[in-house]
């Protein structure tokens, strides 16, 4: 799709068209005497589901090894040392909490982290909280995550649905719409990365 018409299908429907849900999306779960810094030595898998969005099949082979590059330059970042690190594609076997925990006793981690990333077209809204909320059609990458302690499998966080999870393909200007620019996959892959990382290590 031309970046202008991108642009002009998220800002040209206005205030009065915002979104019926929640802005902070629902609780996260997590355990009482959960800490960030009790993960030390992870592993980390991913399931990522690229849905309806414009990308030529050599693109599309190519998103799993851009977000995982991302996330391993993250990681690095913060001196977080992954046992191990996986990006599944949607039909790949393997993305299931017991073969996750499995194989973080194999490798040595002391938490499995599993990430679903979802990529599709959606009706999103942005500046929810200006006077003039702007709603459209945007690329949206969603992220959920869960966190288990591999030594006895139980849930330590689990972030289903959380809105600040999530990245838009749009750098959306709240004053002048009309001047909200398309954002470079590297970019929007970084953002998503750097939302899921700081959610789980801070920073």
């Amino acid at each position: 799709m031309p970046r202008a018409a991108s642009i002009v299908g998220l800002v040209l429907l206005l205030a009065g068209c915002a979104s019926g849900g929640g802005a902070d999306g629902p609780a996260p779960l997590r355990a009482r005497d959960f800490a960030p810094a009790q993960i030390r030595q992870p592993l980390i898998l991913v399931r990522l589901t690229l849905g309806d969005v414009e990308l030529g099949e050599r693109d599309r082979a190519a998103v799993p090894g851009e977000y995982e590059g991302a996330l391993l330059e993250g990681l690095n970042r913060r001196a977080v040392l992954a046992r191990d690190v996986r990006v599944l594609g949607a039909r790949e076997a393997g993305f299931d909490e017991r073969r996750a925990l499995a194989r973080a006793r194999e490798v040595g981690a002391d938490h499995a982290i599993l990430v679903d990333v979802r990529v599709a077209r959606e009706v999103v809204t942005a500046c929810a909280e200006t006077r003039r909320p702007l709603r459209g059609s945007a690329i949206v990458w969603k992220q959920d995550v869960a966190v288990l302690r591999a030594s006895d499998g139980s849930a330590r966080l689990r972030l289903v649905g959380s809105p600040g999870m999530s990245a838009l393909d749009t750098d959306v200007d709240c004053d002048k719409p009309r001047e909200s620019r398309r954002r470079s996959r590297a970019d929007i892959v970084d953002d998503a990365v750097d939302r899921l990382l700081g959610r789980l290590f801070g920073g």
